[in-house]
């Protein structure tokens, strides 16, 4: 082998030794949790998807998800789905709002860049979701509803409006105004809930929070930053204060009060 090959092979062995190791890092589990009786921790609020269909295992997934149920949520063999929230519409049907990009992609998920919006609807809350129709390109569709009973459909660096479920859905813009304060990291990946004057609050990816008055007026960043002990500027944000990495926050507001979950990815834990 020649020695210019050789330099190669070893730099893309080390990129993928890299990458390997940098996707998990050990975090402790808080040891508060050993002392959480059932229904203490969120998770033991979860419920188990419904056994819906039939029990195949013609299907992807790791040794220890399959055989599984796959009439359920949306999959089929053409697209690799991503992201994305439902809706109860008027016509009593589930409107779910989903990106995509071909399966067949030489790119595979690097592909994500050039996800197609998808509008897909099932009768039931489970599924299975079957494709209606495309809304346009995007990554990270999120949908909420407004006030006067327009439907925002947020995507990173824009978003589609429209008067009802079923569009048609106009491209527009977001505006995000950080009022003079410095931007959380991560300004993407955003997350809506409606609040009980019926203004909007928005969580980003790196934790900032936002108001809008009506959820198509301007954003407003209401995070501002701290000194910590060590004089040294830091964020505040709506995250717990222990190391991750956190990315796709999902928020809701019950009756009582504001629930957020956010995937540390690199520490494979979500607070």
């Amino acid at each position: 082998m020649k020695i210019k090959e050789l330099v190669f092979a070893m730099l893309i062995f080390f990129a993928f030794l890299f990458n390997a190791n940098s996707q998990t890092t050990v975090r402790e589990r808080p040891a508060e949790w050993n002392n959480l009786v059932f229904g203490g921790r969120f998770m033991d609020r979860f419920l188990p998807m419904p056994n819906i269909g039939k029990l195949t295992r013609d299907t992807w997934g790791a040794d220890n998800v399959i055989p599984r149920y796959i009439d359920n949520g949306i999959e089929n063999r053409k697209y690799s789905f991503w992201g994305g929230n439902k809706v109860l519409g008027y016509d009593g049907k589930y409107h779910f709002y989903v990106c995509g990009w071909l399966e067949s992609s030489p790119r595979g998920h690097a592909s994500w860049p050039n996800s197609i919006v998808f509008h897909a609807v099932s009768d039931n809350l489970y599924g299975p979701f079957m494709v209606k129709d495309t809304i346009g390109k995007g990554h990270n569709p999120e949908v909420f509803r407004l006030k006067d009973g327009r439907y925002v459909l947020y995507i990173i660096g824009g978003c589609y409006i429209a008067n009802g479920v079923d569009g048609p859905w106009v491209s527009g813009k977001l505006e995000y105004l950080t009022r003079d304060r410095r931007l959380i990291e991560g300004n993407s990946n955003y997350t809506f809930a409606q609040r009980e004057d019926g203004s909007y609050l928005m969580i980003c990816r790196g934790g900032g929070q936002w108001f809008s008055q009506t959820g198509i007026s301007s954003y407003n960043q209401v995070t501002g930053t701290q000194i910590s002990s060590d004089n040294k500027i830091t964020p505040l944000r709506a995250y717990p204060p222990v190391a991750g990495n956190f990315e796709d926050p999902v928020v809701w507001r019950d009756n009582v009060h504001y629930n957020l979950i956010v995937n540390d990815w690199r520490g494979r834990i979500a607070l």
